[in-house]
């Protein structure tokens, strides 16, 4: 439903283990250093410190994040809009800015991107199938839910809330087979695109913690804009380091959530018509017909520890059945 995971630490962390607070404090500029006006003001400001993202009160909604002040959930959010380029000047500051909101609730994660762009009617946008984003731009969250540095899941969205989810490690890259519940909402504007991503925990496996204690998670937050090459990181992610997930950002909280179920089963049937051509001689073609072809079967995830998750399809063999028309030919007289 369209409504829509880590490499060497950077240079300069944040030091100490003071949270930030959770009252909404003035915004600050963006990324690229231009104070603009159509950018919302509000939201928790990352200040230095040990990164610890806020739970919400309410869930925010995308029209929490298109007025001059953030409404709503909107206001106790992280803001993050320090971006650095990867692609294609790495360490440089970005050429459009990125502002970034991160909170949660008892049962969801939310992201929010803010991309201006200068060149707005430029943004590449297209409806697309499911985890085939292609050339468009797109933001993007990896998260490592038990901070090995090894695997994390990866959430992406257009600017028109198409989405694209996949696990991802070292070792073996993108796994666009993953695919699990969760919600984008976009918005065009005259000056860019916002999207909003809602991932329910239950989508997420992860370690189990005592009520009221705090879990760390790694964190990365990517825009694209495949136009000019360009990519913007938080944190920095420095492409003479080999990897990602060594570079994510260290971030707490994550208390009292929801864990998800240890069983998970997802039946599916599909039906269709088929009336083709059929030119296998192509002296003599026909019509051929397929009626009430059909397709079923269940999708299975058992997840049997933190991180052992087993996951089974069956199809049995009456899920595959077709009614076939006799072919239809024309007659034909040969001299």
């Amino acid at each position: 439903m369209i409504l829509a995971a880590f490499c060497a630490r950077p240079s300069v962390l944040f030091a100490g283990r003071t949270r930030l607070p959770v009252a909404p404090l003035p915004g600050s500029t963006s990324g690229a250093g231009i104070l603009d006006p159509s950018l919302p003001t509000g939201g928790v400001s990352l200040h230095a410190g040990h990164i610890f993202i806020p739970r919400l009160n309410t869930a925010p909604q995308i029209r929490d994040f298109l007025g001059p002040v953030l409404e709503d959930g909107a206001r106790q959010m992280l803001r993050i809009s320090n971006f650095v380029q990867r692609y294609p000047e790495d360490g440089k500051a970005p050429n459009e800015p990125t502002t970034a909101f991160l909170g949660y609730t008892h049962q969801d994660l939310f992201i929010a991107f803010i991309c201006q762009d200068h060149h707005s009617r430029q943004v590449r946008a297209h409806m697309l199938a499911r985890d085939a984003l292609s050339d468009d731009d797109y933001v993007k969250v990896m998260i490592d839910t038990f901070h090995d540095e090894r695997r994390a899941f990866v959430f992406e969205s257009n600017p028109l809330g198409i989405q694209a989810d996949a696990l991802y490690s070292e070792q073996a890259g993108y796994d666009f087979s993953f695919d699990t519940v969760w919600d984008t909402w976009s918005r065009r504007t005259p000056w860019g695109y916002i999207v909003l991503m809602r991932i329910p925990f239950a989508s997420l496996y992860f370690a189990k913690a005592a009520p009221g204690q705090t879990r760390t998670w790694g964190i990365i937050l990517e825009r694209a804009m495949p136009r000019t090459n360009e990519y913007d990181f938080w944190p920095r992610s420095n492409h003479n380091i080999a990897g990602y997930l060594t570079q994510d950002m260290e971030v707490e909280g994550f208390a009292d959530i929801a864990h998800g179920q240890n069983l998970q089963f997802e039946p599916y049937i599909l039906a269709r018509n088929l009336r083709q051509l059929n030119t296998v001689n192509p002296l003599d073609p026909y019509f051929q017909h397929k009626r009430l072809q059909s397709y079923g079967g269940l999708d299975a995830k058992f997840i049997l520890h933190n991180s052992l998750v087993l996951d089974t399809t069956l199809n049995p063999p009456w899920s595959d059945t077709a009614c076939w028309d006799l072919p239809t030919r024309k007659g034909s007289s040969r001299a």
